[in-house]
């Protein structure tokens, strides 16, 4: 920069070659593109593509053209192209592209891709569709309407509910719950996932956390919430005490636990009235250590444990997990998280598997609409929306919670700060599913102690709602859920 006749110092700024970002219609990033149909009329819910047409898709940020463009040029004639290689994905399968270059009868800069709607696509509604263009490809986010039935008996009004979910973060008030010290209404299922934090069902009588532990599973919907998913417990010893802390108490509450030589176990803690059918960790060893399962850091540093609930006539496969934090090197997160996919994809292959599954816990990995994003740009719904195991069907998912979670330290006010914690959801899930939410902050900050001593767990709460009876709801069975190799051990 040159300022009067001065230099100023000299910077060096990272160009990348391309920056795919689809246009929407309402100018937000989020939902509809601003695509056009082949008989250019404007694609939406009421005007969808059909299978094996061609689409117009309207970006920016596709880089270089050959020839180059002119800034403010009007493109007539031979329209440029881009130079570096184009790939679309629609409904997580990729299309043929047949053009992509400048917008003929357009300014300069305005990117177009002429796509074909996969005939494969086994469904119809609005669709998942983005841009690659060299190695950047364009934020989740963004729809394409298809026509074509739904997939695997799942209802209109469910895929609009995905459509929404995948693209806006709004969260709708709950009448039945203007707030969060309220009881749940009847033939409601509360799901609370939990990274309580190691010290806070610490077994000590002089510990000052596990009171305020107490106190904020006590004020947390009139305790009423049905089942917990915690994580950082340490030992057979906390998740005893962590029964007594719920509202209730041991006499009201049964645990899914199991100690393993890792100091920050997951497990969960459900209500009598719910029924367990079966659980066990996951991503360990058959080998035990002075009483304790071994763990396997190579594939998980904390074990995931798998469950099967029933609540009503409401019943899933549930995950919790608390993937590694790696010193912020959210590659690993993800490489622990393709490992219990795998799993997920192996319940799937099993013969009269149940649809309905709950991934949920601390992922250590921010979701796309929280607008922040792990090393190297990493959003947790890429994670899943580009594992081809899961782009169509009864296997698509849907991250929810995009507020933040975790908090800082109590010396700089116990602030929510990185979204981190997750309730991921089947698309069958959806019949039931009402909202999912952090919880609010003053659960854990009325405590006259948090922050200004001690922070009560370094993350917040979060809570995921579902219809336990009604239009929609049934239950689908005991499918097998255990790997033949899985350990078990007595839940207590």
């Amino acid at each position: 920069m040159e300022y009067q006749g001065r230099l100023s110092n000299t910077v060096t700024l990272r160009v990348r070659s391309s920056a795919p970002g689809i246009f929407t219609i309402d100018s937000s990033g989020q939902r509809q593109g601003a695509i056009l149909n082949q008989n250019f009329s404007v694609n939406g819910s009421s005007n969808p593509a059909t299978k094996n047409s061609v689409v117009m898709i309207y970006a920016t940020g596709g880089g270089q053209t050959n020839p180059p463009g002119e800034d403010g040029r009007l493109i007539t004639g031979e329209p440029p192209r881009t130079a570096l290689p184009v790939f679309v994905r629609i409904g997580g399968i990729e299309a043929d592209v047949l053009y992509a270059g400048a917008a003929p009868g357009m300014v300069s800069g305005l990117l177009q891709v002429n796509a074909r709607v996969p005939d494969s696509l086994a469904f119809g509604g609005a669709v998942p569709v983005d841009i690659t263009i060299g190695d950047v490809t364009s934020k989740p986010g963004v729809t394409l309407w298809v026509e074509g039935a739904n997939s695997g008996g799942v209802d209109s009004a469910v895929e609009e509910k995905l459509a929404q979910l995948k693209t806006d973060p709004s969260l709708p008030p709950l009448p039945e719950i203007p707030h969060d010290r309220i009881g749940l209404p009847q033939d409601w299922l509360g799901l609370i996932s939990w990274n309580i934090q190691v010290g806070g069902t610490s077994t000590s009588p002089t510990a000052a956390r596990p009171p305020m532990v107490q106190a904020a599973l006590a004020s947390l919907f009139s305790g009423t919430y049905q089942i917990l998913a915690a994580q950082e417990i340490p030992n057979v010893g906390s998740a005893d005490l962590l029964r007594a802390l719920l509202p209730g108490g041991s006499l009201q509450w049964n645990s899914a636990f199991f100690d393993t030589t890792d100091s920050m176990d997951n497990g969960f803690w459900y209500r009598k009235g719910i029924t367990l059918r079966d659980s066990f960790p996951l991503l360990v060893t058959d080998q035990t250590a002075n009483g304790k399962i071994a763990t396997d850091p190579s594939r998980a540093v904390h074990p995931p444990v798998v469950a099967r609930f029933e609540a009503g006539d409401f019943d899933f496969t549930i995950v919790t997990l608390h993937l590694t934090f790696a010193e912020g090197h959210t590659e690993e997160s993800v490489r622990e998280l393709q490992n219990i996919l795998d799993y997920v994809d192996w319940y799937f292959n099993q013969s009269g598997h149940d649809p309905d599954v709950i991934v949920c816990g601390d992922f250590n990995i921010p979701s796309a609409l929280s607008g922040q994003t792990g090393r190297n740009g990493i959003v947790l719904d890429t994670v899943f929306d580009n594992d081809p195991r899961f782009q169509s069907g009864e296997r698509r998912f849907v991250v929810t919670v995009h507020e933040p979670t975790s908090r800082s330290s109590a010396s700089k006010g116990g602030e929510p700060v990185s979204n981190y914690d997750h309730c991921v959801c089947s698309v069958d899930t959806l019949e039931e599913f009402v909202q999912a939410r952090r919880v609010s902050p003053d659960i854990l900050t009325d405590h006259p102690e948090d922050p200004e001593q001690r922070l009560t767990s370094d993350h917040f709460p979060i809570v995921t709602f579902f219809k336990t009876r009604g239009e929609g709801v049934a239950l689908d069975g005991s499918p097998q859920i255990r790997p033949a190799s899985s350990t078990n051990e007595e839940n207590r």
